[in-house]
C-alpha cells in the first residue's frame, strides 16, 4: 500500500520546497483525471442507459484535471478556476444523472474534501456556500418538477453510480489525508533540522552582532527598538535593558537636527516607505546629550505575507570624519576662493599647489602651474636668489618681499609676496601670498588727485563765497544806482537830452544785473528757483553775452514760437552760456555755431531718459575739431577736462541744471567735424509772465511803509522814491529794530501799511526770522521780502514763508511802484 501510495504522490510533486497546499493540489487533479478517465468512464461505458452527455462531461473534466495538474506542475495552481468547472460539470449532469439519488455522493468529493484542503479562510467558507446553494436549488428544482430528472432504470445501474461516486470520495479523502500525515511528518523532520540550523544560526549571528564594531538595532514597524547591541551600548551610553521597548523618535533621534532638518518627518517616511532609505545620514542623540553624526544603512524585514516585520539598522559614528572632513573642505575653499593669490612650494622653490586666483592671475592650469618655479613667475627674482630667500625664510619663519610677476601671456603685475615656513611629515615648505599691488597704487594716486580735487573744492568753496559776498554787495551798489537814475529820469521832461544818457546808464546797469545773477549761479547753485518763462529771450541773451568780442559767428535758429517753460531763467542762462563759450574754444581759429530750438516729438535716444509729455528740443552745433570717442562718456563728469586750463566743472554745472529741470542732455561727436549737444526741456502749459509795458498803477492814498536793510544807501533811496510815490517811509537797520518800531507803530494806533525788509542781514536778524515774529504780532501784515540773491528759495516761494510780495534788487522807481500798488487794499484799487 505505501509503495502505490507513494507512486501516486509523486504525481502530486516530491519536491521538499512545495507547500502542503500545493502538493494537495497536484494530487486532487491528477486524482480527479484518474478517477473521472479510468474509473467512472469504464464503468458508464458497460451500462448503455448512461445518457451520452453524462460521458461526453465525464471525459471532458477528466481533461481539465490533467490540464490544470500540468498547469500546476509549472508552477501555476488555479483552486479557483478548478473548482468552479468540477462544480458546474457536476451541476449539468445532475438530472442526467438520476438526481439526488445519483448525483449526491459526487459532491462528498467537491464539497468536503476539495474546499477544505485547497481552500483558506473566506474562500473556503464562500466555496462551500455555493456549492451547498446549489445542491439545495437543484434538490428543490428536482422536488418540484421531477419530470425533469432521468431516473436509472435498474437497482444496478443505482448501485454502480452511487458505488463510483462514494469510491471517488473516499479515495480523495484517503489521498488527503495521507498528503497530511506524510507532509506532517516530512516537514517535522525538515523543522527540527531548520532549528537546529537557526539555533546555531542565531548563535553565529549573536557572537558577529554582539562584537562587531557596528552600530546595530532593530525596530519595529512602530519605531520601537527592540534590539540593541553592545556597540551601541559603548556609542550612545544607554544600557540595553533601558533602552529596548523605547522610541527611536526623541530617545536616540531628536525630532529636529541643530541645523534645522525635520528628523521626525524623515523617520516617519522610513517606517511609511523603509525600502527607500536603504542608506542615510543624520544627527542623533546620545545619553548625555551629545549629538552625533552617524551614516545608517537600512534593511526592511518583511514577513511571508509581505507585511514589515522590522527594520534592521547598521549605523558608523561618522562625527569626527565629518568634522575633520568640514575642516579640509573649509580650509579648501578658504585657500581656492581666496582673493589674495596663494602658493605652496617646496624647499626647493618648486610650485606644488596654487589656488584659483594664482591661476586665473598667471593663465596657467593647475597641472602646469606644478610643474615650474616660483621665478619662473617673476621678472626681478632670478633662481639664484631662492636658496638666501629660503635661508632667511627658514630662520625667520616669515618674510616679504615686492617683485613683478609675469602671467603665460606676459603681462607684467607688481606683486607683494608674504611667505611663511612650515614642516610637515619631515618635509619643508612654504606658503606664499601674492597681493596685486596694482589696485593700492591706483589708490594711492586716487587718494593724491582726491586730495587735489578737495583742495580745489575747497578753493572753489572759498571762492564761490567771495563770489557770493561780492555779487550781494554789488547788487546792493546797482539798487542805489539804478534807484536814482529812475528818481532822476522821472524828474526830467521827456524828451530832454539827459533821457538818453540816463537810459544808456539804466541798461548799463542792467546788464551788470545779469553779471552778478550769474556770479551768484556759479557761486550758489542749488535747486532752481523756477517760474515760468519765454525760452527765446533767454537763448539769444546767453549766446549774444558768452559770443561778444569772439571771431565766431552765431546763427540761432528758431522758426516757430516756443512755448514756455517752468524754469529758472538764471541757471539756463549758464547752461546756454557754457555751452556757447565751448563751442567757441572748439574753434579757436573761427568757425560757425548752429543754435536751433523747435518742439518736435523724442527721438527714440531720448525717449529711454524722458517721460512722455512735450518737450523744447535745443540743439548747440559748432565746427571744431571733436571729442575723442574714449572721452565722451565721461564729458559730463565732475573735475574731467582735457583743457590745460580747465576746470571740468562747465558740463557738469550743465548736466546737473537740466536733471533738476527734469530735461535730458546727449552729445554726438565726429573728431574733426565738430560737437552737437541736445537738451531738451519739458513746455509747459502756463502762460509766461509778460513784465507790463504800460507805466503801474499810480497810488490811491498815503501809505505808511517801513524798510529794514542794512545798507543805508539802499533804504535811503528806497525811502526817496515812496515819498515820490506819496507814501511815508521809515528805515530801520536789522529786524530787532524794524520789529520794535512795528509795535510801536500798532500802540500809537499808527501802524504801518507795508514792510519790505531785507532777506539777509549779516550779523543780525534778517528778513527770515522777523517775518514769523512779525506774524505773531500782526498775522494780517504785508510783507514785501527784496533780496540780492535771487536763487534763494524764499525768492520762489515767498507765499510759503509768509510773505505777501517780493522783489529783487536792483530794482527801479517803476518795480517799487507796481509792487506797492498791487498790494494796496482792495478799497483803494
Amino acid at each position: 500500500m505505501d509503495s502505490i501510495l507513494e507512486k501516486i504522490l509523486r504525481c502530486a510533486g516530491p519536491e521538499a520546497t512545495l507547500t502542503m497546499d500545493q502538493r494537495l493540489f497536484r494530487l486532487m487533479t491528477f486524482v480527479g483525471a484518474f478517477i473521472c478517465l479510468l474509473v467512472v468512464l469504464p464503468v458508464n461505458l458497460f451500462q448503455p442507459s448512461i445518457p451520452w452527455p453524462v460521458n461526453i462531461a465525464d471525459i471532458l473534466l477528466g481533461l481539465f484535471c490533467l490540464f490544470c495538474h500540468q498547469r500546476a506542475l509549472r508552477g501555476c495552481y488555479q483552486a479557483k478556476l478548478f473548482l468552479t468547472v468540477l462544480v458546474g460539470m457536476l451541476s449539468g449532469v445532475w438530472f442526467l444523472n438520476g438526481g439526488m439519488s445519483g448525483s449526491i455522493t459526487y459532491y462528498l468529493f467537491a464539497v468536503i474534501v476539495l474546499p477544505l484542503t485547497l481552500c483558506r479562510g473566506r474562500t473556503r467558507a464562500v466555496i462551500i456556500g455555493l456549492i451547498l446553494l446549489d445542491i439545495s436549488g437543484l434538490y428543490l428544482l428536482e422536488y418540484h418538477h421531477p419530470e425533469l430528472v432521468v431516473h436509472m432504470g435498474t437497482r444496478a445501474e443505482y448501485f454502480w453510480d452511487n458505488y463510483t461516486g462514494t469510491f471517488c470520495s473516499l479515495l480523495a479523502l484517503v489521498m488527503v489525508v495521507w498528503v497530511v500525515v506524510t507532509s506532517y511528518d516530512r516537514d517535522h523532520f525538515r523543522i527540527a533540522g531548520i532549528a537546529r540550523e537557526l539555533q546555531l544560526s542565531e548563535e553565529n549571528y549573536r557572537s558577529v552582532v554582539e562584537n562587531a564594531m557596528s552600530i546595530i538595532i532593530r525596530l519595529d514597524p512602530q519605531g520601537r527598538i527592540t534590539f540593541f547591541n553592545r556597540f551601541a551600548e559603548n556609542v550612545f551610553g544607554y544600557p540595553r535593558e533601558e533602552i529596548i521597548g523605547r522610541p527611536l523618535l526623541g530617545t536616540l533621534l531628536p525630532p529636529v537636527s541643530s541645523r534645522g532638518e525635520n528628523l521626525a518627518e524623515k523617520h516617519t517616511l522610513l517606517l511609511k516607505e523603509p525600502g527607500k532609505f536603504p542608506r542615510s545620514e543624520n544627527e542623533n542623540l546620545c545619553r548625555n546629550g551629545r549629538r552625533i553624526m552617524v551614516t545608517w544603512a537600512n534593511q526592511p524585514v518583511y514577513d511571508t505575507n509581505g507585511r514589515l516585520r522590522e527594520i534592521l539598522s547598521v549605523g558608523a559614528d561618522v562625527t569626527q570624519q565629518l568634522e575633520l572632513l568640514e575642516q579640509l573642505r573649509m580650509t579648501q575653499s578658504t585657500m581656492d576662493l581666496a582673493a589674495e593669490e596663494i602658493l605652496w612650494t617646496d624647499a626647493e622653490g618648486r610650485i606644488i599647489y596654487a589656488n584659483t586666483a594664482a591661476l586665473e592671475s598667471t593663465g596657467y592650469g593647475p597641472a602646469a602651474i606644478r610643474q615650474l618655479a616660483l621665478w619662473e613667475l617673476t621678472v626681478d627674482f632670478p633662481a639664484d636668489r631662492w636658496p638666501a630667500f629660503w635661508q632667511d625664510l627658514r630662520a625667520r619663519r616669515s618674510a616679504t618681499l615686492e617683485f613683478i610677476q609675469t602671467s603665460k601671456s606676459g603681462r607684467p603685475v607688481p606683486m607683494e609676496l608674504a611667505a611663511t615656513y612650515f614642516a610637515l611629515a619631515q618635509k619643508e615648505y612654504a606658503t606664499l601670498f601674492l597681493r596685486n599691488l596694482t589696485e593700492r597704487r591706483q589708490n594711492e594716486e586716487k587718494r593724491r588727485q582726491h586730495e587735489q580735487q578737495m583742495q580745489h573744492l575747497q578753493r572753489l568753496e572759498s571762492l564761490g563765497v567771495l563770489a557770493g559776498g561780492i555779487a550781494h554787495d554789488f547788487n546792493n551798489l546797482l539798487t542805489a544806482i539804478l534807484a536814482n537814475i529812475s528818481l532822476v529820469k522821472a524828474e526830467l521832461p521827456a524828451g530832454s537830452p539827459q533821457q538818453e544818457s540816463l537810459q544808456e546808464a539804466e541798461k548799463a546797469s542792467e546788464q551788470a544785473r545779469g553779471l552778478t545773477a550769474q556770479l551768484l549761479t556759479f557761486a550758489r547753485g542749488g535747486k532752481p528757483v523756477k517760474t515760468v518763462i519765454n525760452l527765446e529771450p533767454v537763448l539769444r541773451n546767453s549766446a549774444g553775452f558768452a559770443g561778444r568780442g569772439r571771431a565766431v559767428r552765431c546763427e540761432i535758429d528758431i522758426p516757430n514760437p516756443l512755448p514756455p517753460v517752468e524754469a529758472d531763467a538764471t541757471q539756463l542762462s549758464q547752461v546756454f552760456h557754457n555751452l556757447v563759450i565751448n563751442a567757441h574754444q572748439a574753434m579757436p581759429h573761427g568757425g560757425l555755431i548752429r543754435i536751433q530750438a523747435v518742439v518736435r516729438p523724442l527721438p527714440a535716444s531720448a525717449k529711454a531718459l524722458l517721460p512722455p509729455g512735450e518737450y523744447i528740443e535745443i540743439s548747440i552745433q559748432d565746427q571744431g575739431q571733436g571729442i575723442a570717442p574714449e572721452n565722451l562718456s565721461r564729458i559730463f563728469d565732475p573735475y574731467f577736462t582735457t583743457k590745460k586750463t580747465g576746470s571740468g566743472l562747465g558740463l557738469a554745472v550743465v548736466h546737473a541744471v537740466i536733471n533738476q529741470h527734469q530735461g535730458a542732455i546727449t552729445v554726438a561727436s565726429t573728431p574733426g567735424q565738430g560737437t552737437t549737444f541736445t537738451l531738451w526741456l519739458p513746455a509747459s502749459r502756463q502762460t509766461a509772465l509778460v513784465p507790463p509795458v504800460s507805466a503801474p498803477a499810480a497810488i490811491s492814498r498815503r501809505y505808511r511803509v517801513l524798510i529794514m536793510d542794512d545798507e543805508t544807501m539802499v533804504s535811503r533811496v528806497l525811502a526817496k522814491i515812496l515819498s515820490r510815490l506819496a507814501c511815508d517811509a521809515e528805515t530801520a537797520l536789522d529786524g530787532r529794530e524794524a520789529l520794535a518800531k512795528y509795535e510801536a507803530a500798532r500802540r500809537l494806533h499808527n501802524p504801518f501799511d507795508l514792510v519790505i525788509m531785507d532777506l539777509t542781514v549779516p550779523g543780525g536778524m534778517g528778513g527770515r526770522e522777523m517775518i514769523q515774529q512779525l506774524r505773531r504780532i500782526d498775522p494780517q501784515v504785508k510783507a514785501i521780502v527784496s533780496s540780492g540773491y535771487s536763487d534763494d528759495p524764499v525768492m520762489a516761494d515767498f507765499q510759503a514763508h509768509g510773505f505777501t510780495g517780493v522783489i529783487l534788487k536792483p530794482y527801479t522807481k517803476e518795480q517799487v511802484q507796481a509792487v506797492v500798488s498791487l498790494l494796496q487794499p482792495p478799497a483803494a484799487a
